[in-house]
């Protein structure tokens, strides 16, 4: 039984090439170990500093950091 899902999700994968393609993804965004990023809901949003990200925080989320 287990193999036979494994057979079909397998036939369900998609690289990453076929998923661009297929308008499964929006956008790459590459990420660097140094990298600050708000991940929420709405996206994925870099930051630089304190300020930026509260910034993002009233933008995407409607409030403050608590």
């Amino acid at each position: 039984m287990l193999q036979l899902l494994f057979r079909i999700l397998e036939g369900k994968r998609a690289s990453f090439e076929q998923a661009l393609h297929n308008g499964d993804l929006a956008r790459e965004i590459p990420i660097e170990p140094e990298s600050s990023l708000l991940i929420c809901g709405n996206g994925i949003f870099p930051y630089t500093d304190d300020e930026s990200l509260q910034g993002l925080v009233k933008s995407q989320l409607g409030g403050g950091i608590k």
